[in-house]
């Protein structure tokens, strides 16, 4: 389990691309099981404005083959919904969670905004 969190800027107007960026360690299955839980809220809202539970991510999956020692960057912005409600000066938490038999290391998450 990863936990990443962060602030949206607060001149942003939008969200171009979202991205996950991980290996793994072993090669023992053809795929891994990414999802993510996560919420957000401005300042004064409840702290689950928004949120989603257990989204899984379509880039990193059961359904590819990942090489062990390789870096992957996974755009997972279409998936969880997030980046529709992001407004500027919102703050987030992210949970990913790797549900697969290969051991992964996530490094972090890169945001493309808009502004």
């Amino acid at each position: 389990v990863t936990y990443v969190t962060g602030v949206c800027p607060y001149n942003m107007t939008g969200v171009v691309a979202m991205y996950l960026w991980w290996f793994k360690s072993q090669d023992t299955s053809g795929g891994v099981d990414f999802d993510v839980s996560w919420y957000m809220a401005s300042d004064t809202q409840a702290f689950a404005t928004h949120s989603g539970t257990n989204v899984e991510l379509s880039e990193a999956d059961t359904g590819e083959d990942f090489d062990d020692e390789f870096m992957y960057r996974s755009n997972f912005m279409g998936d969880v919904g997030i980046d529709s409600n992001m407004a500027a000066g919102d703050a987030f938490g992210l949970k990913f969670r790797q549900e697969g038999a290969d051991d992964t290391y996530v490094l972090g998450v890169s945001i493309i905004w808009e502004f």
